[in-house]
Formats: C-alpha cells, structure tokens, sequence
C-alpha cells in the first residue's frame, strides 16, 4: 500500500510544538505500516534536504511554498514540481492524506490530485478542517473521499461542508513524553499550575493569570504557576507580560517563552495541574484557529499531570470530568477556580486523577496505537467495509 503525506506546514526537529508535531509522530509510526511518501517544504534557514532535518523514513518530494509572505505572488514551479510527481506515480499512489488545509501548500496538493490521480485507484482522506486557502468548502470536500479527523467536534465541521465516511484517528503523545520512567508524585512537584500552548488570545493564557488570585483565596496559600508557549503576536506577548507585572502575585507566575521538548517534559513532571483554557474564536473578539485535539493535554497526561479544560466542544472530547482531568466552565471563573483548589487541596484526589489520565494516555493515545487505528482504516476502505 501506497501512502503519500502532505504536511500542513514545513516541519522539523525543533521547528513549532504542540499540535505542530503531529505529522512528524504520525507518519513516523504509519512507516511501520505503509511504504509512506512525505511531501514537506522546508522552513526559513533549514536545509533543503528534508532528510537531514526530519526524522521520517520513506521517500521525500519537495516543492517551493506556493505563496509566502516575502513573495506574495504563487510559485507555479510548486505545482510544476506536484504535477510532475503526481502524474509518474499516479498508477502507484493508493491514499493521499492531507493532514489540514492551513497553507497554500497543502490546498494545491488536494486540487492536483483530484485533477492528475484516477479517482478510481487513489482515495483522498482530509484530516481536519480550519481551512485557510479554500473559499468555498463545499468545493473542498466534493474533492475529498474520506474524512479521518482528529476530533468528534473536527468531524462534526467537516460533515458540515459535505457528508463523507470518517473515522477518527486521534493525536497522541510523542514516544518523547511516553517513553519516560514514572513521574514524580503529589508531593514532589515543587508548581500548581501550567500553561503550554501557542501564546494567542484564544487559548487564554491570561485566564491563568486571573485564576492564580482566586484560587490563593479558597487555598489562603501562594499559588504557583508557568505560562510556556511559541510567540506567534509580540504584542500579545507584551499584553501577558504586562498583565503578569500588573498581578499582586506577579512573582508566583513564572513565564518561559519557545520551550524546548526538555524544557516542557520538566514542565509537566514539576507542576500539579495543566491548565488548558482555550475558547471558542467565534464571537469573541478576536481572529483564531478553533481548537482541535490539544496535544499538550496528552503530553502532561503522559506525564500523570491531570488537566483542566473548558466545556467547549473542540475540547469535550479530551477529558473525562472527575476521571482523567477538570471540566469547567469557560466563562465562570470562581467555578474554575474552586474546581482547581479542590483538587490542589486534596493529594489523594489528584493521584487518582493523574494514574487515570496517564495509564489512559499510555494504552490509548501514542503513536504506534494510532498508526495501528489509521492503518486499519486504510484496510477498510481497500475492502469496502466504508
């Protein structure tokens, strides 16, 4: 079976985080499965052989990015060189999966494939919606055959611009965070609370900020925590910055800004809860990506650190309230707040949370396990079951 992999974006040991090193684990794993072809486009300053950079088996095709912030004109040598690959193995390519439609790369690739690949012989899967370069999504998914999102709620939006068979093949852990020895218990873990995330306003770091007050009130004692995160708006950095001077417990919260996977695995082998409080962009003031499976959840619950999300759909699907982590509302802070001081206060309460969530993690969601899921998905469809 033939499987070529489009990346949403250029991807490289240490370039990005979080959900950004998704296709690097996933298509890792697949190659144990598959004969696996990685389309990839190298990022600013990093070589242009992909094989150097990124730590994938299978074979490479590279293209220029079609559109680019330094160029805003396309580079139709990107859709030379897909044309060029598409039409000498259009008799070999089973699946192309294209992980999310993000960049303008990733969107070309779909539109030459329905144009070049026999929609008898190749079936396109689409992995999640957010789709940035595609106008009109019903258009999109008349383009696709199948649908493997990340989520129940990413499923529901692609259904939305046009039914098609699906299956949900989840993120996971990296073998990074799995693979560690078992983590240090409630009393050893020397911080509260931790962010991890890109630091945007619709995944509110800010909340955090405001939740370390009331939460010291219902403790009456210091509350610690850490906002870790890339830095995609300087000014929203500033904002945060501002708002932690501002804070009358500005030195309980420690900010750490472009986090290496070290610096993250101490992060979350250090800190009581992960605090993961994105909202819905929708209506709220601001421009943003909705959420679709937060890795970061997985990576501290690789780690038995227990997480804290909102009740929103992009994320319901992630935590079992009371079980594996904190379901709370995402406009009432005091709620918040008493549900976190009621497990900080409690140690044994908190280490049942955190073997759950870690032996959930560790069965259900790394990547050979998800690989494995994937694959079977290709078999059913190779043998009619959808």
């Amino acid at each position: 079976m033939s499987v070529v992999e489009i990346s949403a974006t250029a991807f490289s040991p240490g370039w990005g985080g979080g959900g950004e090193r998704h296709f690097t684990s996933f298509v890792e794993a697949l190659g144990d499965y598959e004969e696996v072809h990685v389309s990839t486009v190298p990022p600013p300053g990093v070589s242009a052989d992909p094989t150097i950079d990124i730590p994938l088996s299978g074979s490479f095709i590279t293209a220029p990015p079609f559109l680019s912030k330094t160029n805003p004109l396309p580079k139709f040598a990107s859709a030379a060189a897909i044309r060029r690959y598409l039409r000498a193995h259009n008799r070999e390519i089973e699946f192309l999966h294209v992980h999310n439609l993000r960049t303008s790369i990733s969107a070309l690739w779909l539109f030459l494939a329905r144009l070049d690949l026999p929609r008898n012989k190749c079936r396109v899967i689409l992995t999640d919606h957010n789709a940035k370069f595609v106008p009109f999504p019903s258009v999109l998914a008349g383009m696709v055959d199948y649908y493997a999102p990340v989520s129940v709620a990413s499923n529901r939006q692609l259904q939305a611009w046009g039914e098609r068979p699906a299956r949900v093949i989840p993120t996971a852990a990296s073998k990074f965070f799995a693979g560690q020895p078992p983590p240090p218990e409630f009393q050893s873990r020397e911080r509260d609370l931790l962010f991890v995330g890109r630091l945007v306003p619709w995944k509110r770091p800010d909340r955090l900020i405001d939740l370390v007050s009331l939460i010291r009130e219902k403790t009456r004692r210091i509350i610690t925590a850490t906002i870790a995160g890339s830095v995609h708006d300087p000014s929203y950095l500033e904002h945060i910055q501002r708002r932690i001077r501002q804070a009358d417990h500005e030195r309980e919260i420690r900010l750490v800004v472009a986090p290496t996977d070290d610096d993250l695995l101490r992060l979350y082998r250090s800190s009581k809860l992960l605090v993961a409080l994105s909202e819905t962009p929708k209506g709220r003031g601001h421009q943003g990506l909705s959420e679709l499976a937060p890795i970061s959840i997985l990576e501290a619950g690789s780690s038995g650190t227990p997480p804290v999300i909102n009740d929103i759909p992009e994320m319901a699907d992630q935590v079992q309230n009371g079980v594996t982590g904190l379901v709370v509302n995402e406009r009432d802070n005091e709620a918040a707040a008493s549900a976190i001081a009621s497990v900080l206060s409690n140690p044994d309460l908190w280490s049942r949370l955190s073997q759950n969530v870690r032996s959930q993690v560790l069965r259900e969601r790394t990547y050979p396990v998800i690989a494995r899921r994937f694959h079977q998905f290709l078999e059913d469809i190779r043998n009619g079951v959808l």
